[in-house]
């Protein structure tokens, strides 16, 4: 990790905004706690990963040639050859004796087995860390540097400064190696998380077989506490969006076999909770609609998205579930206007191509196609805005007595769930309204 700073975005925002205008003051107020258990997610993913054993091969040169260690069981001689093979990270100018004992290898000199491109390394950085838009680029990993921190060394808190105008975020890795502390703080706009490593990989199923892991956007603030015993090895990746043709189908959703755990399940689970249990909260039931944080592939069938959901989205659907309700993906058709009885439609299907005549409208439509329409009188309340990068576009024609022309009826992919009245709150969808 590099003692530079540097202030830079990590998020990528494409939504429809809820209208201010269309919740009251006291609507919001019940809301922002929930909203915030979503919008306000750490900055960084971090957990254990299995892997092969060869990748924890590390070779690395020395003045008397090259010299290879296994960190997936390294001895602690082995270690201190390593720590004394790598050279000062910080200058010996610098007054602080903890960050002169903070030693590095650069990545021209050492050369690991570990790969994150041939991992899920880089699904988890796709799934967890990033969102929207940003999560279907081309990402680039280029190894950075290897750091050893021996007792007492630490890495002061510092932003990143990017190598390249493309680079999001930093990504870490450390190994099971004999040593204590070394836990990881991030901080930004005032907040702080920890990530112990050693933590991380005590708890893992095959601890031996493992790494831990942490990548975090560039413009959070890191820090190595520091390490009281023996050595940590870390190494540090560098993460660019490379230009390119968007990634596969299979890099957006096959799911790696040791994901990290979502931090936020509990607490939005339990502010949704806290929501239910308030009676001043949609005292006559209603729908709840979540626009969905990440892309997906949307066809003619919405089923097979279930099984994609990641990140927040998973987490929103899964503690929906938890709790008893049913919470279903449907494209969201705002009403054409002409019907002042509803705002809008749900459909869990894409609608067929039709030809709309005079005396049959586009709500007309939708209601013979199975759509469930959204009444005027029950509230359709958006927890999260719309999202614009999840749409499914379905071409259609009207005619008039004079003439035909072509337009495309677009639906918004969300999460929707109905809730009953207070008191009544944890039923399912069926019979929310009853």
């Amino acid at each position: 990790m590099s003692d530079s700073e540097h202030t830079d975005s990590g998020h990528d925002e494409s939504v429809i905004q809820v209208d201010p205008d269309s919740e009251s003051e006291d609507l919001k107020k019940l809301l922002a706690p929930l909203r915030e258990s979503i919008v306000h997610k750490p900055p960084f993913v971090g957990g254990s990963l299995q892997l092969p054993p060869s990748h924890f091969y590390l070779i690395y040169k020395t003045p008397k040639g090259t010299r290879h260690v296994n960190l997936a069981n390294a001895t602690p001689e082995e270690l201190e050859q390593l720590a004394q093979i790598c050279e000062p990270a910080i200058s010996d100018q610098v007054a602080d004796e903890t960050r002169r004992k903070r030693r590095k290898i650069e990545s021209n000199s050492v050369s690991p087995w570990l790969v994150p491109h041939h991992t899920d390394l880089i699904k988890i950085v796709r799934n967890y860390l990033l969102e929207g838009t940003d999560s279907t680029r081309q990402i680039n990993i280029e190894l950075y540097e290897l750091n050893v921190y021996s007792k007492g060394s630490v890495f002061k808190s510092r932003v990143d400064i990017p190598r390249r105008e493309n680079q999001f975020g930093s990504l870490v890795v450390a190994f099971l190696t004999s040593s204590e502390g070394g836990v990881l703080v991030f901080r930004l706009d005032g907040q702080e998380w920890t990530f112990d490593p050693s933590t991380a990989l005590s708890t893992a199923p095959a601890a031996s077989e493992s790494i831990a892991y942490a990548a975090f956007f560039g413009n959070v603030e890191c820090e190595v506490l520091p390490v009281t015993s023996g050595h940590r090895v870390m190494l540090t990746y560098n993460l660019y969006f490379d230009e390119g043709e968007p990634a596969s189908v299979k890099d957006l959703v096959s799911e790696p076999p040791s994901f990290p755990r979502e931090e936020k399940e509990g607490t939005f689970g339990s502010r949704f909770v806290d929501l239910l249990e308030n009676p001043e909260f949609l005292p006559d039931g209603g729908t709840l609609g979540f626009g969905l944080r990440n892309v997906y592939q949307v066809k003619d069938r919405l089923g097979p998205v279930y099984g994609q959901l990641r990140g927040i989205d998973a987490t929103i659907y899964q503690s929906l579930r938890g709790l008893g309700l049913e919470p279903t993906l449907c494209l969201y058709y705002e009403s054409d206007g002409d019907d002042e009885d509803h705002f809008g439609t749900l459909l869990d299907h894409e609608p067929v191509s039709v030809v709309l005549r005079e005396n049959y409208n586009m709500d007309e439509f939708m209601n013979d196609q199975g759509g469930i329409e959204i009444p005027a009188y029950e509230e359709l309340t958006w927890v999260m805005p719309r999202t614009d990068f999840n749409n499914l576009e379905t071409p259609y024609a009207e005619v008039d007595y004079k003439r035909g022309w072509f337009e495309m009826m677009s639906g918004e992919l969300c999460l929707v769930v109905r809730i009953g009245k207070a008191g009544k709150r944890l039923v399912r969808s069926t019979d929310a309204q009853a």
